[in-house]
């Protein structure tokens, strides 16, 4: 009977959920303050002592950054290798200044996406 019952346990959801640690600035001294967003007040706004300059400060979700999108047009993909000749032996004489600030510009995208 008792193996009955922790399957049915088994089915019922958690009372608790997973802590959603997130990480926010003192609106005064900008420290990282650290909390579980799952305990944030969602009628109001919430208030803290912040651990670094001791100030009540209002704690928050911050908005996700999200990278721009690097259209087809914008993005050229080059293998490591081609990129590699080009820093080893770059060919700047003939090119505008214009141009070469382009293709550095798409070396720093490789670099970056790599």
């Amino acid at each position: 009977m008792s193996r009955l019952l922790e399957a049915e346990n088994m089915n019922q959801p958690d009372a608790q959920t997973a802590p959603n640690y997130v990480t926010c600035p003192c609106q005064y001294c900008s420290g990282k303050i650290e909390f579980n967003a799952n305990q944030l007040d969602p009628e109001g706004n919430t208030t803290v002592p912040c651990p670094h300059c001791g100030l009540e400060t209002i704690i928050f979700v911050p908005e996700q950054k999200v990278p721009p999108v690097i259209s087809g047009d914008d993005f050229h993909l080059r293998n490591a290798g081609e990129v590699d000749a080009k820093l080893k032996d770059p060919n700047t004489k003939d090119e505008s200044f214009e141009d070469v600030v382009k293709s550095a510009q798409d070396a720093a995208v490789l670099v970056l996406v790599y």
